[in-house]
């Protein structure tokens, strides 16, 4: 007996030798073989539950030319037992199960037989956690670091420009230590959607900053502020906000003076007793000892006084009216802000109970 006529099915070095053959015959024919080589085979892991996944690898040991009559092959041990086994810093055996197969080929009556032996690997998940998972859970909370920042802070833009290129990073980190799968992990579905909402909420933070930073606008629409204000204000807790700066302008406007003076003489009589007649009361009014052309003067004074105080006022109105409007803008700015932050808040919370619950469920 010079050797067994055996091969690995999916062998990663198909031409393998033995060096030797160490095999013990019995007086009843039985024969016992100790293969002393080292067996490589190629497995195409699934990496659709990294890191928490567990791998499969079958090795399949049988003959091309004995059927089962001339050559059956059993197995000494089963279940293989693992102590015997090294440890891998990445990989760990959980069991190892053993199979008999018969296989029939056409135009043959008689099965071959192949032994397979699959070992079952769980990954260590202790380093890709620490490597992977926790930066990418850290980079999201970071994230809302975005819509917490006051809604006029432009710098708040560069710094989802920098948490993007963070994620990118740790994208390209993870396929360079993935396998090469068909599958895709959840975990790298769970980064690419972080990737798209850190993108989305950029755009928003940066229409947050253009409205609260915005000087020359018009006045918001009042469908727009109807829903903004009265319907998503109460529901983000910011009423009381949206009314006390509304309650200034409206305080504001009741404590305007109006300027309504007509000429000089009627002033004091329009301010203490109401309407009097323009002319009896200038003609009542005019002192004796001074001549009338003195008065026109104080008159045209006057005039001048009035009109200065009229075009002050109505620059004051305007920019009452412009800071009122920029004012609205902003509250405007805030809400969405606010509504953005919520929604972002629901969208990072089931993303990662969504990729826990399929990495661990399976």
């Amino acid at each position: 007996m010079s050797h067994v006529d055996t091969f690995i099915w999916k062998a990663r070095e198909p031409g393998f030798k033995r060096s030797f053959v160490r095999i013990i015959v019995s007086h009843d024919g039985v024969v016992l073989w100790i293969p002393v080589t080292k067996y490589e085979v190629q497995c195409f892991p699934n990496t659709t539950f990294f890191p928490f996944d567990i791998q499969i690898c079958s090795l399949i040991l049988g003959s091309e030319i004995y059927n089962i009559r001339h050559m059956d092959m059993n197995f000494v041990n089963r279940p293989i037992p693992s102590w015997n086994i090294d440890k891998h810093p990445l990989w760990k055996v959980e069991r190892i199960t053993t199979e008999k197969i018969l296989n029939k080929c056409s135009g043959c009556d008689v099965p071959y037989v192949n032994l397979k032996i699959n070992f079952h690997f769980s990954r260590h998940a202790t380093v890709p956690f620490y490597t992977f998972v926790l930066p990418c859970f850290l980079l999201s909370s970071l994230s809302l670091v975005l819509f917490l920042l006051p809604s006029d802070f432009a710098d708040k833009v560069t710094l989802g420009f920098g948490l993007f290129m963070a994620f990118f990073v740790l994208l390209l980190y993870l396929v360079s230590v993935l396998p090469p799968s068909q599958e895709l992990p959840y975990f790298g579905i769970y980064l690419c959607f972080n990737l798209a909402i850190l993108t989305l909420s950029t755009f928003l933070n940066v229409l947050v900053v253009n409205l609260a930073n915005s000087h020359a606008r018009s006045k918001i629409a009042k469908p727009l502020r109807a829903i903004m204000f009265d319907f998503f204000a109460p529901i983000l807790c910011l009423k009381d906000m949206v009314k006390k700066s509304r309650s200034q302008y409206l305080i504001a406007e009741e404590n305007s003076f109006q300027l309504s003076i007509n000429n000089y003489c009627s002033l004091p009589k329009i301010q203490n007793q109401g309407e009097v007649d323009k002319e009896h009361l200038c003609e009542d009014d005019l002192p004796e000892s001074h001549p009338r052309s003195d008065y026109q003067q104080i008159e045209a004074d006057i005039a001048n006084i009035r009109r200065i105080a009229s075009d002050y006022t109505k620059k004051l109105n305007e920019a009452e009216s412009e800071k009122k409007v920029l004012d609205e803008w902003k509250r405007l700015a805030m809400v969405l802000n606010c509504l953005f932050f919520v929604c972002y808040l629901f969208l990072f919370g089931g993303s990662l109970i969504a990729y826990f619950l399929l990495a661990y469920i399976k």
